[in-house]
């Protein structure tokens, strides 16, 4: 399983780690990578592919979130670091030219510990883009929450390391059931 996410100041970044290191532990290969690694037409042998972006403005991040993003950490995130490539290549982008196809897909994201209603979800817009490549959304998505310097509250790694554990076990049911 192939695990690429988006990432800003670190904390999508956390989220995608401790996923793929559920994935490990729940008996399912996994590949952790930034999305700015990962050819956007060869997301290589991976059948099922998971992909994470932060929210930003109820949706997914674009060019102008990000750059403002960036602004932000110099005047208001003292202290943290823009993660590399946070700035360039993000999911709204990769996916429309993704060679997604046939492969199966879930999306998790980071947002502000606020209520969904007020903060969206990037979560529906990558499921939408990613079947919009002929990619089938298999999964209910994930939302860890961060504060309002960006950090993750917490227990939301440990919650992103369970969502991880709990997809390698329904996928490892799918597939057995498929064997017949």
């Amino acid at each position: 399983m192939l695990v690429a996410y988006e990432s800003l100041f670190g904390a999508t970044r956390l989220v995608a780690e401790a996923i793929a290191e559920g994935l490990f532990e729940g008996g399912a290969d996994s590949v952790c990578r930034g999305i700015c690694e990962v050819r956007a037409l060869e997301p290589g042998p991976f059948e099922f592919v998971i992909l994470g972006a932060p929210t930003h403005a109820r949706s997914l991040p674009t060019l102008a979130s990000r750059t403002e993003g960036a602004h932000r950490l110099e005047s208001r995130m003292h202290g943290k670091s823009l993660d590399p490539c946070g700035t360039q290549l993000g999911l709204r982008e990769w996916i429309p030219q993704a060679s997604l196809a046939g492969r199966r897909v879930a999306a998790f994201t980071t947002r502000a510990d606020l209520p969904r209603l007020l903060t969206g979800s990037a979560v529906r817009a990558i499921e939408r883009l990613a079947r919009a490549q002929g990619a089938h959304a298999v999964d209910p998505g994930f939302a860890a929450r961060v504060d309002e310097h960006g950090d993750l509250l917490p227990g939301e790694e440990d919650l992103a390391r369970d969502w991880g554990r709990a997809l390698a076990a329904r996928v490892a049911r799918r597939e057995a059931v498929a064997r017949g």
